[in-house]
């Protein structure tokens, strides 16, 4: 409680300054000039023996001097109520104020608190970013699984050009068996002009057939021939195409998911990095606000302490107002009384102060208790408060 010791010394001061002008006044009243020490709450009360001392024999009593004198004495003291309720109002309106200016700047420094764990803590922020980092774990096992059925495609394509090389061999064989029967043609056409040759001018026909069919058998060997070569340069052109195009298609597919799956990677490692920074960050600034905390709850504890020292400054301004209304009342009374004696004026003056100054005292008392009571519960409170 900062301010504490700073409110309670000008409500000491004023209650002090307050009790000594009833005592000078009340002294004043009887025409004496006693030294004056500060008293306390519990004997400001005027004891039986000091009502009932008579004044010394010399003296004459004078009636309308003492009223006047009485009268101008008392006018002192409610200049004196008046001047010490200024200044308790303004030290009142001060407290207030500057309370109030504290609360306000409280409020800010909660706001903005408030809104950086906000915005450091958003949920949906978080989630964003761990879908996202999801999203990329997806994104990077669909780039491996793509780079998985790339080595997939160039192994069907090689088994592929294994069964072309399987085929084209096939067909190989076929045109050396093509080759052979053109070959065992050739014989058969040989034999047969053999026996015409042999049968004569029977045979001529014969030969003439021979003839065209050693012709066919030699055009199906060379067709054979060529179909064989054509067959080989064929499988030779489709395995050197098929290579060129799927192995650079595949190099560059290779290369390329390769540099996505890397940047993937990179970007969800940053990510990861990013989440844990912001962890990072929001546990200090937990730590800060909790520091901070301690501090705040203190100078709200005091603001709230200023409320009792305003209570309390109210109550001694109406204890002042009350003890000026009963002077007052007793100036007015002994103006229009006429007092032959001494005993006169103290029964006079002792029936509106003494209970306007023993109503004081006592308001005074309970609301020192009250006040008391009620800040203890204030700081109980103010140690519960959680600011944000």
């Amino acid at each position: 409680m900062a301010l504490l010791p700073a409110m309670a010394a000008p409500l000491a001061i004023a209650v002090r300054v307050l009790m000594a002008g009833v005592a000078l006044a009340l002294a004043l009243a009887w025409g004496g000039r006693p030294e004056l020490p500060a008293p306390d709450s519990e004997s400001l009360a005027p004891t039986a023996a000091a009502r009932n001392t008579p004044p010394p024999a010399a003296a004459v009593f004078d009636s309308f001097q003492c009223e006047k004198c009485i009268s101008e004495k008392f006018s002192y003291f409610r200049l004196f109520a008046d001047a010490m309720k200024g200044e308790t109002s303004s030290v009142i309106f001060e407290s207030e104020r500057n309370a109030a200016d504290l609360m306000s700047d409280l409020k800010v420094v909660e706001g903005s608190l408030e809104g950086l764990l906000a915005f450091i803590s958003d949920a949906n922020a978080n989630d964003r970013v761990i879908q996202l980092i999801e999203q990329l774990h997806r994104s990077q096992s669909l780039v491996d699984q793509l780079a998985a059925d790339r080595l997939r495609d160039a192994e069907v394509v090689r088994k592929a050009m294994e069964n072309i090389s399987d085929v084209v061999a096939n067909l190989g064989q076929m045109v050396q068996t093509v080759r052979g029967i053109a070959g065992s043609t050739r014989m058969l056409a040989l034999n047969a002009t053999i026996e015409a040759a042999r049968a004569g001018e029977q045979g001529k026909g014969f030969a003439i057939v021979a003839a065209e069919v050693k012709a066919l058998s030699l055009q199906s060997d060379h067709a054979a021939v060529e179909i064989g070569a054509g067959i080989a340069n064929l499988e030779k052109t489709v395995e050197a195409s098929l290579s060129t195009v799927v192995g650079e298609r595949n190099r560059k597919e290779e290369s390329s998911l390769a540099v996505i799956s890397e940047a993937v990677g990179e970007l969800t490692e940053s990510l990861q990095a990013l989440i844990a920074q912001q962890h990072d960050t929001m546990a200090r600034v937990q730590q800060e606000n909790e520091r901070l905390g301690e501090p705040i709850m203190e100078m709200i504890g005091s603001i709230q302490f200023q409320d009792v020292v305003k209570q309390r400054l109210e109550a001694l301004n109406r204890c002042s107002d009350r003890i000026s209304d009963a002077i007052m009342a007793t100036d007015a009374a002994m103006t229009g009384a006429a007092m032959a004696s001494w005993p006169e004026l103290d029964a006079l003056v002792n029936s509106h102060l003494e209970q306007a100054v023993a109503a004081a005292i006592a308001e005074l008392k309970a609301n020192r208790q009250a006040a008391t009571a009620q800040g203890a519960r204030a700081q109980d409170r103010g140690a519960a408060i959680e600011l944000f």
